[in-house]
């Protein structure tokens, strides 16, 4: 296995580092400050195959701690530790194959670093072993595996496990719905201070869902989140300070949550302090983005989405978003929308705030249009007989090269002579055209011709006489 780990480190070496600086925190850190008194005594201890001196010299190497910095000698530090088999290192490395951080992206490595991980009952590689199910991501995705892989890291003890196991339950993601496990489960993840666990707990209070709604309590949790620096609760705070509602109405208050979203630049909060206008959100929208099934875009962000809308009703819009055979259904609130003409059926550019994971507040839209492309030939049909009639085919192909259905399309189709000047036009009608889609025409005109050697075929032009979409 050593001689696999060091290809892999050969191809951190050779690809280019994510920074100097080493990766963002999270499971991918090490976590062996230094013990001995200098780089050197920890190199010496290393070298004799002290596995804890290993770690040490990889955070030594990543920190520039006693050395210069070298994110690759800590990547072959780390590989040399997963080597002897410990667990730590072989989370760490596995995390950053797995998700291309700070190393060339290797996921069936990584996987594999922290499937032994978790054997050797590393809680966090097994939490980033489910998650990696969970979305798809370097395993194969399978909700039900996520579910029993993250279950066992809660019963353990995990913090971040227990709060997924609750959203599983709560959302019969991999498991059957139980609303009284996502609160029992949330509610033990909240207590420990995960504050997405103490939001999603919030949210359950205040919708009365799997519990007797009970604002007072939702609000509390909110604020714990909040305190705890997640941005969602921080506007729950805001918006229920200032409708009173699960604790007394505070404009003032509400104000100085929205200032602080505001410095975070959070895109409603500045709407509302008026920092910000409508016009302003095509520029500040960033795409709608989802990870697997998950939604990476934040709530209270400027987010533009494209997608076809599926169902109007009740003042919303429901587009499909993403790729063929992988739509994902969002809600547009559209009452900011003034002068849509937008219909069923229709793909719309959508710029608002997102709300939560399911709703975006509308600002404003673009309606890309109908487009279409043609080809066509002109045919006799039979030889050309000078000064007689003769019929010409005119023939192709038309595409809906745009994004929208095309409802009807009538073309006018003329043809022209040049021997003897006459004219002739007839209609070509299509209907239900969807995107992508090529439909053939064919009209035959019967023409007097006037025929020599200079004379060529009958011109042809098609003209647009109508359009619905």
């Amino acid at each position: 296995m050593f001689r696999v780990i060091r290809i892999c480190v050969i191809s951190v070496l050779l690809a280019p580092l994510a920074s100097a600086a080493g990766p963002a925190p999270g499971p991918g850190v090490i976590n062996a400050k230094p013990e001995y008194r200098s780089f050197a005594d920890a190199k010496a201890a290393a070298d004799m195959g002290n596995v804890r001196a290993m770690l040490e010299m990889a955070y030594r190497c990543e920190q520039g701690a006693g050395t210069q910095k070298s994110p690759a000698d800590a990547a072959i530090w780390l590989a040399k530790a997963a080597e002897k088999n410990s667990a730590e290192a072989q989370c760490v490395l596995g995390y950053r194959l797995l998700t291309g951080t700070g190393v060339a992206k290797d996921e069936a490595m990584g996987a594999q670093l922290l499937t032994k991980s978790a054997d050797q009952g590393n809680l966090t590689a097994r939490f980033e072993l489910a998650m990696a199910h969970m979305n798809g991501n370097g395993l194969p995705k399978n909700e039900t595996k996520a579910h029993e892989q993250l279950l066992l890291a809660a019963q353990k003890g995990h913090t971040r496990a227990m709060g997924e196991v609750g959203q599983d339950f709560l959302l019969a993601r991999g498991t059957p719905e139980d609303l009284a496990a996502a609160t029992t489960w949330l509610r033990k993840a909240a207590d420990l201070n995960d504050p997405v666990s103490q939001r999603r707990l919030a949210e359950m209070l205040r919708d009365g869902k799997g519990t007797d709604k009970d604002l007072k309590q939702s609000f509390s949790w909110f604020q714990r989140a909040a305190n705890g620096g997640d941005v969602e609760s921080m506007w729950q705070v805001a918006q229920m300070y200032k409708a009173g509602d699960g604790v007394g109405r505070d404009p003032d208050r509400a104000s100085i949550w929205l200032k602080r979203l505001s410095e975070q630049g959070h895109e409603a909060a500045q709407r509302e302090l008026g920092q910000i206008s409508p016009g302003t959100y095509q520029q500040l929208a960033r795409n709608l983005t989802f990870k697997g099934s998950e939604l990476v875009s934040k709530p209270g962000f400027a987010v533009q989405a494209e997608g076809k809308v599926t169902e109007m009703s009740g003042g919303k819009w429901t587009l499909a978003v993403g790729p063929k055979g992988a739509e994902r259904k969002i809600a547009v609130d559209t009452a900011n929308i003034k002068d849509s003409k937008v219909k069923k059926g229709h793909t719309v550019r959508v710029f608002g705030i997102l709300r939560d994971a399911t709703l975006i507040e509308g600002v404003t839209h673009i309606l890309p249009p109908a487009s279409y492309k043609f080809t066509y030939t002109v045919k006799p049909q039979g030889a050309i007989v000078s000064g007689s009639y003769t019929s010409f085919i005119v023939s192709g192909t038309i595409t809906n090269d745009g994004p929208q259905p095309i409802t009807k399309l009538v073309l006018d189709v003329n043809l022209s002579g040049r021997s003897n000047g006459n004219h002739s036009e007839k209609p070509v009608t299509l209907q239900d055209f969807a995107p992508g889609q090529v439909k053939p025409y064919s009209v035959t005109f019967s023409q007097y011709t006037w025929y020599s050697r200079g004379n060529s075929l009958p011109r042809a032009e098609i003209k647009e006489k109508s359009l619905d979409w």
